[in-house]
């Protein structure tokens, strides 16, 4: 009987392994291009870098740093829509990185478009900026270990034979229950910025922004690549669009492309 157990574990063992042979081979390909890719930026041959990191993003392969590298190579090569659309993006996946950021500043002061921000309520602008200090994950698991620690804190309180400590382990597990409330959210905030998020970047070198969905209606003005906006509503192919001064129009959806 034992050596008929063993005998499955073996089969199961080598199943699991047969199954799990494509996913390393896989994932040690897109290492392979990405290091390609990572030397032909090096030596400065930048269209066929970015040609290597389009290929990862078409495998499925995501991560900051692949942004990162692609945002650097369209940014040397002079497009500068594409640049701070994958700067944004690696952004989005790595919050609050000083080198992204960096290079976002870097290039959004090559953006010609001379909009004047309208700035957001103060308790906004502070919980953003807690929010991109840690990933939606990082927020999560905090929040959990704390709401936990309140848990057991109130066992004690439940079980614990030390009048003392027991009144103590209350405080704290009630303090720490609600306060694991905040990361938690802050946690779910995150994600819904990263998975939901509705701004885009004009990627084309220059857009008409009409006043109407109509292809005929008046243009507003012409806004440039590498310029941040908000998408309000699609009609088509056509998007309606939020500048950064709070002006609502009207673009061609070929001309951004969403974060």
């Amino acid at each position: 009987m034992i050596s008929i157990g063993i005998v499955t574990i073996m089969r199961t063992i080598s199943l699991l392994f047969l199954i799990l042979i494509p996913f390393f081979i896989f994932a040690q390909d897109n290492e392979t291009v990405f290091s390609a890719a990572n030397e032909d930026y090096t030596n400065g041959k930048f269209e066929r870098a970015i040609s290597k990191y389009q290929q990862l993003l078409s495998n499925g392969y995501v991560s900051p740093a692949l942004h990162f590298n692609l945002g650097n190579s369209y940014y040397k090569k002079g497009d500068l829509g594409y640049a701070v659309l994958h700067f944004e993006k690696s952004l989005l996946l790595q919050p609050n990185d000083k080198d992204v950021v960096f290079n976002l500043e870097k290039a959004n002061r090559k953006q010609v478009d001379e909009i004047i921000q309208i700035p957001s309520f103060f308790l906004s602008r502070w919980w953003n900026g807690i929010r991109k200090w840690m990933s939606s994950g990082m927020w999560t698991g905090i929040g959990l270990l704390l709401f936990w620690g309140g848990i057991a804190g109130i066992i004690y309180w439940l079980i614990g034979a030390d009048r003392t400590k027991r009144k103590k382990a209350f405080l704290i597990g009630i303090f720490l229950t609600c306060f694991s409330l905040i990361p938690i959210l802050l946690g779910r905030s995150s994600y819904i910025n990263q998975t939901r998020n509705n701004f885009a970047v004009v990627t084309k070198k220059e857009a008409k922004f009409k006043i109407s969905a109509d292809i005929e209606s008046e243009t507003l003005l012409t806004i440039h690549e590498g310029l941040k906006v908000e998408i309000m509503d699609k009609i088509q192919d056509v998007f309606k669009i939020k500048l950064p001064n709070g002006d609502e129009g009207w673009v061609n959806a070929s001309v951004i492309e969403k974060i």
